[in-house]
């Protein structure tokens, strides 16, 4: 279905008003394809069926999941991860928070990267989602087959001497699942991020979610970004193509990776 502007800014604000999430400051481009993606999944044909099952708390859900852009690979820019595990080597570091989780494949990602370098037990993770069924889906440790090749391929170029079957485990039925355990020193909250207030951590991992805000929001979210890291140094990490926009003078950049900045201040 296809909707006038005007359409999508009153689907926006029902959709912003419901779920506390800011769509109204999503960039124009990206709200189009979700909403398509909404009412395509959920069998919609006029913007009133989708006010209809705002007020319907299971259909709530499916909402709030259809609108969420979930990664799609483990590991994704291996090199990255690859830089993380030497960052991860400061002992300074030990509370993490991923903002806005679409799928399980950033934490469990960051998860493995722990356990390699000794610190899954010692550090604090908190992920931020906005759906329920995200959340379950995390904590059910299933990893999708269809993606094992990629994800596989990925764990290589990561260069370790760890190996990919330790922690993405194939079962009887075929089927594949994170590593019990992984999962422990990790909270999974409700609630998008840029609701969560007085919170303090010393590394921050939010890649490719800035690309799908307008400049305002844009703003917003990095000053709040850097008002959630505990201390000068902590690091915020972004997408390659992604710059703290509006706070560049509380972050310097690191020169051996792109899209991981440290607080000035």
């Amino acid at each position: 279905m296809a909707l006038t502007i005007s359409e999508l800014k009153e689907v926006a604000l029902n959709i912003s008003e419901r779920l506390k999430v800011d769509y109204t400051n999503y960039a124009d481009g990206f709200l189009r394809r979700r909403i398509a993606y909404l009412f395509e999944k959920m069998a919609f044909h006029r913007t009133q069926d989708l006010n209809n099952a705002l007020a319907s708390l299971v259909k709530y859900e499916d909402i709030a999941f259809y609108l969420s852009l979930p990664q799609t690979e483990l590991f994704r820019t291996p090199g990255f991860w690859r830089h993380l595990m030497k960052v991860l080597a400061d002992k300074e570091i030990k509370t993490i928070w991923l903002p806005d989780l679409g799928s399980y494949h950033e934490l469990y990602s960051l998860l493995i990267i722990l356990d390699i370098v000794g610190r899954r037990e010692d550090m604090r993770v908190v992920a931020n989602v906005v759906s329920e069924r995200i959340k379950n889906n995390i904590i059910s440790r299933h990893v999708n087959k269809k993606d094992d090749q990629q994800d596989m391929s990925n764990f290589q170029r990561l260069e370790t001497k760890a190996a990919y079957d330790q922690y993405v485990l194939q079962q009887p039925d075929g089927s594949y699942l994170l590593r019990e355990g992984l999962l422990d020193n990790v909270e999974v909250r409700n609630g998008w991020f840029m609701n969560a207030e007085n919170q303090q951590f010393d590394l921050i991992i939010l890649r490719d979610t800035l690309i799908s805000y307008n400049l305002k929001l844009h703003h917003n979210a990095v000053a709040h970004l850097a008002d959630s890291l505990s201390r000068p140094g902590a690091l915020l990490c972004l997408g390659v193509v992604e710059r703290p926009l509006g706070s560049e003078d509380r972050f310097a950049p690191d020169e051996n990776a792109v899209g991981i900045y440290s607080l000035i201040a």
